[in-house]
């Protein structure tokens, strides 16, 4: 059952008999907070957490100058909630969640704030342009500077020939979007090329 905590108990004019039984509860109810989440009283790791439950928090407390500020927010894709963490200065980091958009597109964030994001996609045949998008939407944080590289690569099914010689120009579109030129795409023989990329940023 839940107990009431009575602050300033027991006061110097307080009669024993009344304090008494608020006291008892004052107690009571300190042993049911000690409960939730922690190792109990007069047993070995008294003083320890079990686990760890944090409620959502939308406005964190600005953490002192040497610390930082640890709390949960709710993101609503791919988990409801991430953990988070606040510094003095204000700047907010995400340290839990690295979700995957699909199965070959992704990305995850360090606590350092280093981003990486990766995709895999099928040019048209005879192509000699892809733009390819990072992956953006709700809780996926955008770069604002970002490196992408990409690998081609053809089915070279039925044909026996060489993988051609490549030349790939990169042309950033902004946060989201990025050209990606290939050249010397010898249509007729590679009909087909597959296009990785993988992106590092922040």
């Amino acid at each position: 059952m839940p107990y009431t905590y009575t602050p300033n108990t027991p006061n110097s004019s307080d009669p024993m008999n009344v304090t008494q039984p608020l006291i008892l509860e004052n107690f009571q109810a300190i042993q049911e907070l000690i409960a939730i989440n922690h190792v109990g009283f007069n047993v070995p790791g008294i003083g320890y957490h079990n686990q760890v439950q944090m409620p959502n928090t939308v406005a964190p407390s600005t953490p002192e100058p040497s610390g930082i500020t640890m709390f949960t927010k709710a993101t609503g894709s791919p988990n409801p909630s991430e953990i988070f963490g606040q510094y003095p200065s204000g700047n907010i980091f995400q340290i839990s969640g690295a979700p995957v958009v699909n199965s070959g597109t992704g990305f995850i964030q360090f606590s350092s704030g280093i981003i990486f994001k990766w995709g895999t996609a099928t040019s048209p045949s005879g192509a000699t342009q892809y733009v390819f998008v990072y992956p953006s939407g709700s809780g996926i944080p955008a770069f604002t500077v970002g490196v992408p590289f990409v690998q081609v690569t053809y089915n070279t099914t039925g044909a026996n020939v060489a993988s051609p010689n490549l030349a790939v120009v990169y042309s950033q579109v902004n946060q989201f979007q990025y050209n990606n030129y290939l050249n010397n795409v010898p249509s007729t023989q590679f009909p087909m090329p597959s296009v990785n990329w993988f992106a590092i940023g922040f």
